[in-house]
């Protein structure tokens, strides 16, 4: 969703130098869909092959009933859930600068409207980024049913152990979206991060319905329809040529051998 490497404009010398060094050394590139290829050939210095072979770690969420079962048992006793609540995971990305003004999800009200929406006992996880580590731990207390899931090392278990995820423009809700589970953005400094870093599109073009505010949040929480969802989903996936199937793995573990024969 976000302008990465050569997309932004305003990266460091320094870090712009080492990104072309990194890109030097790239045989092959992985996407995830044809429209993500294209952005990829505008953000990196490279001019290689770019393989839309699906992303290897994606491979998880499309794992059998059971094994996702199991994670879900793994990440629920990790974070102390109770095996009968339901999970919402807030994932907001990371600001240039640190700016963390934009952080302004009311937990509590978000958590009891889901619950009033569903019927049923939920919590709600923070998973902020590597670079508001420190926010999560420091600047946020966590009352009862509101818990750290920063701390929790695998993102992809607990996207899998997630019944809801919230964000801004974390990829991550890309990556949930196979599992076809509510998704919703919340994002507060849309026109200021446009200025600052960019997107590749405009938001308004994925299956998730886009709030500004904790009231237009709430809006489109009560207002969710899941089946027309599902539906935007399979369109935007199929708009885009996702090749993400469970097997991006076996297929770059096939490149790999195929590359080993070749060479004797």
């Amino acid at each position: 969703m976000k302008k990465i490497e050569a997309a932004i404009k305003e990266e460091t010398p320094y870090w712009r130098s080492n990104a072309k060094i990194d890109s030097k050394n790239i045989d092959y590139l992985l996407t995830t869909s044809e429209t993500d290829k294209k952005f990829m050939r505008q953000s990196f210095w490279y001019d290689g092959e770019i393989l839309v072979s699906g992303y290897p770690r994606n491979d998880i969420l499309y794992s059998d009933d059971r094994n996702k079962q199991l994670i879900k048992e793994k990440v629920y006793e990790f974070l102390g859930i109770n095996k009968n609540s339901k999970f919402i995971l807030y994932v907001p990305t990371f600001r240039d600068g640190g700016r963390t003004t934009c952080f302004t999800l009311d937990y509590e009200r978000i958590l009891k409207t889901f619950e009033e929406k569903y019927n049923c006992s939920m919590v709600l996880g923070t998973r902020f980024h590597p670079n508001n580590f420190d926010f999560a731990n420091k600047l946020i207390t966590y009352p009862e049913k509101i818990m750290n899931a920063t701390i929790y090392p695998d993102i992809m278990e607990l996207l899998i152990a997630a019944d809801v995820v919230i964000t801004d423009y974390s990829s991550c809700i890309f990556d949930f979206m196979h599992l076809k589970r509510p998704a919703f953005i919340f994002a507060t400094d849309i026109e200021q991060y446009e200025k600052e870093r960019g997107f590749y599109f405009p938001l308004e073009d994925t299956p998730f319905s886009i709030a500004q505010n904790n009231d237009e949040l709430v809006n489109n929480i009560n207002n969710f329809d899941y089946t027309a969802y599902q539906n935007e989903i399979v369109k935007y996936m199929q708009k885009n040529g996702y090749a993400d199937d469970g097997h991006a793995s076996e297929r770059i573990v096939d490149l790999i051998e195929k590359i080993m024969n070749s060479r004797g």
